[in-house]
Protein backbone atom coordinates (compact mmCIF):
# COMPACT_ATOMS: atom_id res chain seq x y z
CA UNK A 1 0.00 0.00 0.00
CA UNK A 2 2.67 2.28 1.10
CA UNK A 3 4.50 1.85 -2.54
CA UNK A 4 1.90 3.69 -3.83
CA UNK A 5 2.34 6.91 -2.74
CA UNK A 6 4.98 8.78 -3.90
CA UNK A 7 6.97 10.78 -1.42
CA UNK A 8 8.26 14.23 -2.88
CA UNK A 9 11.74 15.15 -1.84
CA UNK A 10 12.23 19.12 -0.99
CA UNK A 11 14.13 21.17 -3.14
CA UNK A 12 16.19 24.00 -2.70
CA UNK A 13 14.74 27.09 -4.28
CA UNK A 14 16.74 28.18 -7.23
CA UNK A 15 18.40 31.94 -8.44
CA UNK A 16 17.98 32.94 -11.87
CA UNK A 17 20.42 34.98 -13.75
CA UNK A 18 18.25 38.22 -14.67
CA UNK A 19 19.34 40.69 -17.44
CA UNK A 20 17.95 44.56 -17.17
CA UNK A 21 19.38 45.01 -21.02
CA UNK A 22 16.08 45.63 -22.94
CA UNK A 23 16.10 49.55 -22.77
CA UNK A 24 13.28 50.13 -25.31
CA UNK A 25 10.74 48.05 -22.98
CA UNK A 26 7.52 49.67 -22.78
CA UNK A 27 4.71 49.00 -20.45
CA UNK A 28 2.26 50.98 -23.27
CA UNK A 29 1.88 47.77 -25.88
CA UNK A 30 -1.77 48.52 -25.87
CA UNK A 31 -0.91 52.53 -26.75
CA UNK A 32 0.53 51.11 -29.91
CA UNK A 33 -2.82 50.08 -31.26
CA UNK A 34 -5.08 52.36 -29.98
CA UNK A 35 -2.93 54.84 -32.28
CA UNK A 36 -3.97 53.12 -34.75
CA UNK A 37 -7.54 53.78 -34.07
CA UNK A 38 -7.12 57.34 -33.33
CA UNK A 39 -5.22 57.52 -37.12
CA UNK A 40 -8.38 56.18 -38.56
CA UNK A 41 -10.78 58.84 -37.21
CA UNK A 42 -8.13 61.45 -38.46
CA UNK A 43 -7.95 62.80 -35.01
CA UNK A 44 -4.01 64.24 -36.14
CA UNK A 45 -4.89 65.42 -38.98
CA UNK A 46 -8.12 67.45 -37.26
CA UNK A 47 -5.96 68.72 -34.14
CA UNK A 48 -3.08 70.06 -37.00
CA UNK A 49 -5.89 71.93 -39.21
CA UNK A 50 -7.16 73.71 -36.23
CA UNK A 51 -3.96 74.36 -33.81
CA UNK A 52 -0.41 74.35 -36.65
CA UNK A 53 -0.19 77.56 -36.49
CA UNK A 54 -1.43 78.23 -32.91
CA UNK A 55 2.45 79.03 -31.56
CA UNK A 56 5.56 80.26 -33.40
CA UNK A 57 6.87 78.39 -36.78
CA UNK A 58 10.40 78.15 -34.72
CA UNK A 59 8.64 76.75 -31.46
CA UNK A 60 9.70 73.07 -31.16
CA UNK A 61 6.65 71.46 -30.45
CA UNK A 62 3.70 72.98 -32.52
CA UNK A 63 0.49 73.30 -30.37
CA UNK A 64 -1.29 70.02 -32.03
CA UNK A 65 1.42 68.43 -30.98
CA UNK A 66 1.41 69.15 -27.45
CA UNK A 67 -2.17 68.42 -27.87
CA UNK A 68 -1.64 64.77 -29.43
CA UNK A 69 0.58 63.88 -26.12
CA UNK A 70 -1.54 64.96 -24.17
CA UNK A 71 -3.71 62.80 -25.11
CA UNK A 72 -1.64 60.24 -25.10
CA UNK A 73 -1.16 60.84 -21.59
CA UNK A 74 -4.07 60.57 -20.18
CA UNK A 75 -5.08 56.81 -22.24
CA UNK A 76 -1.96 55.83 -20.22
CA UNK A 77 -3.70 56.97 -17.06
CA UNK A 78 -1.88 59.91 -16.03
CA UNK A 79 -4.50 61.90 -14.48
CA UNK A 80 -2.52 64.88 -13.09
CA UNK A 81 -0.05 66.73 -15.20
CA UNK A 82 2.58 66.46 -12.88
CA UNK A 83 2.69 63.12 -13.63
CA UNK A 84 3.99 63.53 -16.96
CA UNK A 85 7.38 63.23 -15.61
CA UNK A 86 7.03 59.65 -15.81
CA UNK A 87 6.40 59.31 -19.46
CA UNK A 88 8.73 61.97 -20.56
CA UNK A 89 11.41 58.97 -22.24
CA UNK A 90 8.62 56.66 -22.53
CA UNK A 91 10.24 54.19 -25.81
CA UNK A 92 7.16 53.58 -27.55
CA UNK A 93 5.88 57.22 -27.25
CA UNK A 94 8.87 58.75 -27.72
CA UNK A 95 9.24 56.35 -31.04
CA UNK A 96 5.55 57.43 -32.34
CA UNK A 97 6.09 60.69 -32.22
CA UNK A 98 9.61 60.43 -33.57
CA UNK A 99 11.73 62.42 -30.39
CA UNK A 100 13.92 61.45 -28.11
CA UNK A 101 12.00 62.79 -25.23
CA UNK A 102 8.70 64.47 -24.96
CA UNK A 103 8.00 67.90 -23.99
CA UNK A 104 8.59 68.63 -20.54
CA UNK A 105 6.29 69.88 -17.89
CA UNK A 106 6.61 73.74 -18.05
CA UNK A 107 5.84 73.37 -22.00
CA UNK A 108 2.71 71.38 -21.35
CA UNK A 109 1.49 74.10 -18.50
CA UNK A 110 2.52 77.07 -20.59
CA UNK A 111 0.61 75.19 -23.74
CA UNK A 112 -2.21 74.40 -21.70
CA UNK A 113 -3.09 78.36 -20.52
CA UNK A 114 -3.26 79.53 -24.04
CA UNK A 115 -6.43 78.28 -23.73
CA UNK A 116 -7.00 81.68 -21.74
CA UNK A 117 -8.11 82.62 -25.34
CA UNK A 118 -11.63 81.83 -25.68
CA UNK A 119 -11.63 81.06 -29.92
CA UNK A 120 -8.74 78.23 -28.79
CA UNK A 121 -11.35 76.72 -26.14
CA UNK A 122 -14.23 77.31 -28.20
CA UNK A 123 -12.01 75.43 -31.10
CA UNK A 124 -11.35 72.84 -29.08
CA UNK A 125 -15.32 72.22 -28.28
CA UNK A 126 -15.67 72.29 -31.57
CA UNK A 127 -13.31 69.78 -32.51
CA UNK A 128 -15.23 67.51 -29.75
CA UNK A 129 -18.20 67.77 -31.54
CA UNK A 130 -17.12 67.31 -34.88
CA UNK A 131 -15.55 63.88 -33.90
CA UNK A 132 -18.60 62.62 -32.16
CA UNK A 133 -20.70 63.53 -35.05
CA UNK A 134 -18.49 61.90 -37.20
CA UNK A 135 -18.87 59.04 -35.29
CA UNK A 136 -22.99 58.65 -34.88
CA UNK A 137 -23.31 59.03 -39.00
CA UNK A 138 -23.85 55.21 -39.08
CA UNK A 139 -26.58 55.18 -36.33
CA UNK A 140 -30.08 55.98 -37.62
CA UNK A 141 -31.10 57.05 -34.04
CA UNK A 142 -29.46 58.40 -30.91
CA UNK A 143 -31.00 57.52 -27.26
CA UNK A 144 -29.67 60.27 -24.45
CA UNK A 145 -28.80 59.57 -21.37
CA UNK A 146 -28.68 62.67 -18.91
CA UNK A 147 -27.18 62.46 -15.69
CA UNK A 148 -24.30 63.85 -13.14
CA UNK A 149 -21.06 62.42 -11.55
CA UNK A 150 -19.09 64.12 -9.26
CA UNK A 151 -15.15 64.78 -10.24
CA UNK A 152 -13.04 65.26 -6.96
CA UNK A 153 -10.31 67.67 -6.86
CA UNK A 154 -7.04 68.13 -5.38
CA UNK A 155 -6.08 72.01 -5.30
CA UNK A 156 -7.83 75.07 -5.40
CA UNK A 157 -9.01 74.65 -9.26
CA UNK A 158 -11.31 77.89 -10.83
CA UNK A 159 -15.05 76.28 -9.71
CA UNK A 160 -14.01 74.22 -7.47
CA UNK A 161 -16.36 73.81 -4.63
CA UNK A 162 -17.90 72.02 -1.52
CA UNK A 163 -20.64 69.89 -2.09
CA UNK A 164 -21.99 66.16 -1.92
CA UNK A 165 -18.80 63.99 -2.66
CA UNK A 166 -19.29 60.01 -1.59
CA UNK A 167 -15.97 59.43 -2.56
CA UNK A 168 -14.03 61.70 -1.04
CA UNK A 169 -16.14 64.13 1.59
CA UNK A 170 -14.72 67.41 2.57
CA UNK A 171 -13.04 67.85 -0.69
CA UNK A 172 -13.70 70.49 -3.43
CA UNK A 173 -15.13 68.63 -6.29
CA UNK A 174 -17.27 70.03 -10.19
CA UNK A 175 -20.16 68.39 -10.61
CA UNK A 176 -20.86 68.01 -13.97
CA UNK A 177 -23.61 67.56 -16.43
CA UNK A 178 -23.38 64.81 -18.89
CA UNK A 179 -25.22 63.78 -22.05
CA UNK A 180 -24.55 60.53 -23.12
CA UNK A 181 -25.58 58.18 -26.32
CA UNK A 182 -26.61 54.64 -25.02
CA UNK A 183 -25.95 53.25 -27.95
CA UNK A 184 -22.31 54.70 -28.52
CA UNK A 185 -21.92 55.35 -25.54
CA UNK A 186 -20.33 58.61 -26.08
CA UNK A 187 -20.49 62.03 -24.20
CA UNK A 188 -22.51 63.84 -26.91
CA UNK A 189 -22.56 66.88 -24.66
CA UNK A 190 -21.62 68.34 -21.49
CA UNK A 191 -21.99 70.84 -18.83
CA UNK A 192 -19.35 72.34 -16.22
CA UNK A 193 -20.77 72.87 -13.02
CA UNK A 194 -18.98 74.08 -9.61
CA UNK A 195 -19.16 71.00 -6.51
CA UNK A 196 -21.54 72.53 -5.04
CA UNK A 197 -24.37 72.52 -7.60
CA UNK A 198 -27.31 70.42 -7.54
CA UNK A 199 -28.12 67.54 -9.29
CA UNK A 200 -30.22 69.64 -11.47
CA UNK A 201 -28.88 72.96 -11.75
CA UNK A 202 -28.83 74.67 -15.58
CA UNK A 203 -30.64 71.27 -17.09
CA UNK A 204 -33.18 73.69 -18.88
CA UNK A 205 -30.51 75.69 -20.20
CA UNK A 206 -27.84 72.40 -21.38
CA UNK A 207 -27.63 72.96 -24.95
CA UNK A 208 -28.21 69.87 -26.00
CA UNK A 209 -31.70 69.71 -25.11
CA UNK A 210 -32.16 73.08 -26.38
CA UNK A 211 -31.67 71.91 -29.90
CA UNK A 212 -33.55 69.08 -29.53
CA UNK A 213 -37.01 70.72 -28.53
CA UNK A 214 -35.93 73.48 -31.69
CA UNK A 215 -35.99 71.06 -35.12
CA UNK A 216 -33.86 74.02 -36.86
CA UNK A 217 -31.08 74.00 -34.37
CA UNK A 218 -31.49 69.66 -33.89
CA UNK A 219 -31.30 69.72 -37.64
CA UNK A 220 -27.42 71.14 -37.94
CA UNK A 221 -26.38 69.65 -35.09
CA UNK A 222 -28.00 66.11 -35.74
CA UNK A 223 -28.23 66.52 -39.39
CA UNK A 224 -26.98 62.86 -40.13
CA UNK A 225 -30.45 61.08 -37.98
CA UNK A 226 -33.68 60.84 -38.71
CA UNK A 227 -35.06 60.76 -35.07
CA UNK A 228 -34.09 61.58 -31.81
CA UNK A 229 -35.67 59.41 -29.52
CA UNK A 230 -35.76 60.01 -25.64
Amino acid sequence: MNGAYRTSRPRASRILAQVFDQKDATALGGLNHLARFLKQLGIDRKLADRFRKTKAQWSEWRFDRVLRVMLDASFAGIDRLYHFEDLETEPLLCAQHGVDRLPDLKTLYRDLRRFRDPALLRSLHELSQEIVVDALRDQDRVVLELDSTVETLCGRQEGAELGPNPHKRGRPSYHPLLARDRISDLVIDHKLRPGNSGTATGIVRFRVLQEAEDPMRASVWFSHLSTIPF
